[in-house]
Parts: C-alpha cells; structure tokens; sequence
C-alpha cells in the first residue's frame, strides 16, 4: 500500500476556497478511515511542495497557498544597486521568511550559502533563479527583515509608523 498524506479541508469561504486544518501520514485504506473523520479531504501526496497547516487551497486552479505574512502585502520589490540580475519581487509568506532568515544566520556564522559553492539561487515569485553571494543575501535578509519589521508595525497601529514604500533598495 502507498504511503499517502491527506489534508483536511475547512468551509469553504465566500470565494470557494478552503484552509487546511491539518494533515495526515499514514498507510490509510478509504478516506472513511481517516482518524480523526474530516468533513473534507484531498490528497495530497504527490503536491510539491507540501502544504501545511493554514494553507488556502483553491479548487479551481487545485492549488495551494501558503499563508501571507502581512495581510495586503504578499511580496516585496527589490532593486540591486551593484548587481541588477537580482532585482526582482520576491514573496513575503511565512514559509520564504522563515528561509531568508535561516540561511542568513547561516551565513552569518561562517557556514556559507546553501551547497557550499560562491553563489546559490533565490527564486522570485515569477521562479526566475537569482544567484546571490553570501554578501548580497545578507544584505537582501537585512532589508526584507526591516521591510517587514516596519509593515508589521504599521499594521499594528504603531504610532508614527506608516507602510513602507518599494522598491527595497540592496547595495
């Protein structure tokens, strides 16, 4: 029998699609053996990348969506100064932060980018491959985490604090 992972599926919302409430890894017979029952499921074993919890799932395209981090403000505009084949609008949801962020520590503590070669790709929300040194992704990690710092806090009613404007500028 093959392994398969399933995803239940919330309501549907006012557009049709529906959150994913959880998933589950097992060698299941019938989806009626599912435990716990779900009032929706959908299989997704052979989805890449896998969805999670939270995810948005669209019936009409059979996608899924990974959930935005600043509601309104699901990517950011980056302009390079010293090096324009990285310019690009990048995505800002949870999963591509919570990447920028650990490779840049990596980075940051002397292990390099990802391969252990002089450059690695970052992919734009267009999946156009954007190779960065270890330099221009620390500075790329740098403005989109300032980026999004000062989006938070405008969004949360911090006073003085407005959204701010694209493109983010690198050297």
């Amino acid at each position: 029998m093959v392994e398969k992972i399933w995803a239940a599926l919330g309501a549907p919302d006012e557009a049709g699609n529906r959150k994913v409430t959880g998933l589950w890894s097992r060698n299941y017979g019938p989806l009626e053996s599912l435990d716990p029952p779900a009032a929706h499921v959908i299989d997704v074993t052979a989805t890449d990348p896998k969805p999670a919890k939270d995810w948005t799932y669209n019936p009409q395209t059979n996608t899924f969506t990974p959930p935005v981090m600043i509601p309104g403000l699901d990517s950011v505009s980056v302009v390079s100064t010293s090096n324009p084949t990285l310019n690009g609008v990048y995505a800002l949801d949870d999963r591509r932060f919570a990447f920028v962020a650990g490779v840049a520590s990596q980075i940051a503590n002397g292990r390099g980018v990802p391969g252990g070669g002089l450059t690695f790709n970052y992919y734009d929300t267009s999946e156009q491959a954007h190779a960065f040194t270890a330099e221009e992704f620390l500075n790329f990690g740098e403005a989109v985490s300032a980026f999004v710092t000062v989006a938070l806090d405008a969004l949360h009613g911090v006073p003085g604090a407005q959204l701010p404007t694209q493109p983010i500028t690198i050297p």
